[in-house]
């Protein structure tokens, strides 16, 4: 299997003012073997620490900057899953045969608003609508307010301390990096590589 990135790659308003380490692991997102023909697939934030041979922090720190400043990923921390939004735009026929597999894996796909995220994206793909993707379809899709699923980051409010840390309790969403993420790595068994 190969991956082909467009040589517009370079010159997109959003990586054009990514780090030289945010594009290397943009560029490794797009293109490592775990990718799928929908853009989205399961990966932990430890393994990309290893395969990029880089420190868990890091990782973390990357992928954060990719979703929240770039919006280029979204990532799903519960289920380990992460969606390239602009996927389809770039990788996507409009044959029967690239929907058809994408629909045949649907099932494989654990975070629910992914997957919906996906059908748009098809469905704005099928009917050439350029406009329709242009306007939103590709924007980054966001935890609802009642759960499904935890994201990457969460916006952190401009108040005091216990507002924010009651906000991210009651939302169950985890920063990459934040001590309470670390414990919940370590508590599963991962290592923080480089932080021995």
């Amino acid at each position: 299997m190969y991956r082909v990135v467009a040589s517009e790659f370079w010159t997109d308003p959003k990586t054009s003012r990514m780090t030289f380490e945010e594009k290397a692991l943009y560029l490794y997102l797009l293109t490592n073997m775990h990718t799928t023909l929908s853009g989205c697939y399961p990966l932990a934030v430890d393994q990309v620490a290893y395969e990029c041979r880089i420190n868990l922090e890091k990782a973390g720190e990357l992928m954060a900057a990719l979703r929240d400043k770039y919006q280029v990923i979204d990532y799903d921390i519960e289920n380990e899953e992460i969606l390239i939004p602009n996927w389809g735009k770039w990788n996507w026929t409009k044959s029967e045969s690239c929907f058809g597999s994408i629909e045949k894996k649907m099932g494989m796909i654990k975070t629910t608003r992914f997957k919906e995220y996906i059908l748009r994206a098809m469905s704005a793909k099928k009917e050439d609508n350029w406009l329709k993707y242009e306007q939103g379809v590709h924007t980054v899709p966001t935890p609802s307010p009642q759960g499904g699923g935890r994201s990457l980051y969460c916006t952190v409010l401009k108040t005091d301390t216990d507002t924010v840390s009651d906000t991210v309790s009651d939302t169950g969403v985890l920063e990459i990096g934040s001590e309470e993420w670390k414990q919940k790595m370590l508590a599963n068994g991962r290592r923080l590589v480089g932080n021995e």
